[in-house]
């Protein structure tokens, strides 16, 4: 699932971007969720849910670039796309690392670009963004090995040792969609690469590590396993 969030405070602006990117990804087969902002204020809170922000610099007294800078002295790898009709702000913008900046008015053309140019990049380094206390921490999807639910924390087992994070199970399988990730027990949660063989009721990884299967979990395990290694998604 590609989450996309979009700011900006001219309505007809904030309609045709959402619009375009709909088409755009429609177009492309490409599952995903879009949700449309009129102030950084209230986006701030949720932008850890979200894959890509798309925002205007200047929104009403708020301004987009700062917000950018803020998250990236917090860690944030969120991926942004700026949007201005001031093309003197494209000097400024460059310093949080952008995907794109966007003049307006802004053509189709040049969206389905800079998406294009997020998505190769996502392509490239899967990772997850994931919640630790105030901060937004990334999680390198090819060192994730397994995950546990314990005591209301989620103990995350990577290639480099055990990370801890105040979330549920539920929400880190949200975050790591489509990332070859797969639930296998109402405890656990495992990344299908690191999968050494499975039985009816347990997954025995590369690492030696034994798993236990639930249930319910079974037959969709299965099912994603025999894509995974068959090269489907």
């Amino acid at each position: 699932m590609y989450r996309i969030a979009v700011c900006d405070d001219e309505e007809n602006t904030l309609k045709y971007i959402c619009s375009c990117c709909e088409e755009i990804l429609t177009e492309a087969h490409i599952k995903h969720k879009i949700e449309a902002f009129s102030a950084i204020k209230e986006l701030e809170r949720k932008l850890c849910r979200f894959d890509l922000l798309i925002t205007d610099i200047e929104l009403n007294g708020e301004n987009g670039l700062e917000t950018v800078k803020r998250l990236r002295a917090e860690g944030s790898f969120l991926s942004v796309i700026f949007v201005s009709g001031h093309e003197e702000y494209m000097k400024y913008g460059y310093s949080v690392q952008p995907v794109h900046f966007l003049l307006k008015p802004i053509s189709k053309t040049e969206l389905a670009e800079a998406l294009a140019a997020d998505l190769r990049m996502k392509k490239r380094s899967e990772r997850a963004v994931l919640k630790s206390g105030s901060k937004l921490v990334t999680l390198p999807i090819e060192t994730f090995i397994y995950a546990e639910s314990y005591d209301h924390n989620v103990l995350v087992h990577t290639e480099d040792g055990v990370k801890i994070f105040r979330t549920s199970l539920t929400d880190m399988e949200r975050r790591t969609e489509g990332c070859h990730v797969c639930r296998c027990h109402n405890s656990y949660i495992v990344n299908m690469r690191f999968i050494s063989e499975i039985t009816k009721h347990s997954i025995i990884l590369k690492t030696g590590v034994r798993l236990p299967v639930g249930r319910k979990y079974g037959s969709l395990l299965q099912a994603s396993f025999t894509r995974y290694i068959n090269g489907v998604k």
